[in-house]
């Protein structure tokens, strides 16, 4: 099947994310392959000037909120990707592939659609059931944000001119990313990121749930 076609933009969000070979857990402790990427993430953040919003690892894939004001989301991730196979490969001493195919990305175009993006990739661990609070997870920039832990790279958190939505006070903003979805609404929000520019479904069977998202409140303005 043809790959579909990407937009490239200055303007606005990817969502960004890529799974580890055959699903399996990176060959290395999480706790490393934090540090790796990391690493990796600087470099792109200085040399391809990418604007990285918000990025959390998990044990076998990653998500990422990137802006790109040079239009150079392949060259980001193709150096990413690549140079973070050779760091893993050099430290576990294993030839296999790391990641199990190419990245996926979806075009974030509007405020509502990026509130509900940063709220779900920070809420993953949560969903994953492997964190109780946002805050407290480890190999997520929010803990940066929050100011637990220093910096390893440049962060732009809510800086896009598309955050208008997400809470500006940290009180507000951990009272808001901890408040779980219903199990319909965060469906919803999986098959949008799925699409090459984020969108809910226009189906009648999801109309009021579509409605919720929509709404204000559940969106997160305060």
């Amino acid at each position: 099947m043809p790959r579909k076609p990407q937009f490239l933009t200055d303007r606005f969000v990817y969502h960004v994310t890529a799974r580890s070979n055959n699903k399996e857990f990176f060959f290395l402790p999480t706790s490393a392959i934090w540090s790796l990427m990391s690493e990796q993430l600087d470099e792109v953040s200085i040399f391809y000037a990418a604007r990285i919003i918000s990025f959390v690892l998990m044990s076998n894939h990653f998500h990422m909120l990137i802006e790109t004001p040079l239009k150079n989301l392949n060259e980001i991730m193709n150096y990413f990707m690549r140079e973070t196979s050779r760091a893993i490969g050099r430290v576990s001493v294993r030839i296999n592939h790391v990641f199990g195919g190419r990245y996926k990305s979806s075009l974030i175009s509007n405020e509502t659609y990026f509130a509900h993006a940063y709220k779900y990739v920070y809420r993953n661990p949560i969903q994953a059931r492997i964190a109780g609070a946002v805050e407290d997870y480890p190999y997520s920039t929010l803990r940066w944000v929050t100011g637990k832990e220093p910096y390893r790279f440049a962060v732009y958190d809510v800086s896009t001119l598309l955050a208008n939505r997400v809470p500006v006070k940290m009180t507000d903003r951990l009272t808001w990313l901890n408040t779980p979805y219903l199990a319909q609404q965060n469906t919803i929000i999986q098959k949008g990121l799925r699409r090459v520019e984020f969108s809910f479904p226009r189906d009648h069977n999801y109309t009021k749930v579509v409605r919720s998202l929509l709404s204000e409140k559940e969106v997160g303005t305060f």
